[in-house]
């Protein structure tokens, strides 16, 4: 994650300043954050699972790295299993059902 984010230092809407700090340290560590970084990276986790518990799975790992909060996970797994649920079910009544 780092490296990628380092290629694309400056992407439209930018990064979080602490999510910045994150991206340059050299021993980066998760901060505790439960801001919406966490959710807003998080969609490739529900397009490329096999199984919600996979979308959910990689979703809470992709969080825990910087937003290691309770909440940052929960906002990231939740992002995963709409994504996920959107590509499988494709009907939003069957979605507000899960």
């Amino acid at each position: 994650m780092q490296s990628l984010g380092r290629k694309y230092p400056s992407p439209k809407g930018a990064y979080g300043g602490s999510f910045s700090k994150w991206l340059k340290a050299d021993d980066p560590k998760p901060y505790g954050s439960f801001g919406n970084g966490s959710a807003m990276r998080v969609s490739p986790c529900g397009l490329i699972a096999v199984t919600l518990e996979e979308a959910q799975a990689l979703a809470a790992a992709s969080a825990s790295v910087s937003h290691d909060h309770p909440e940052g996970i929960k906002g990231a797994v939740a992002v995963a299993t709409a994504v996920f649920l959107a590509k499988v079910v494709q009907n939003k009544k069957e979605i507000k059902k899960q």
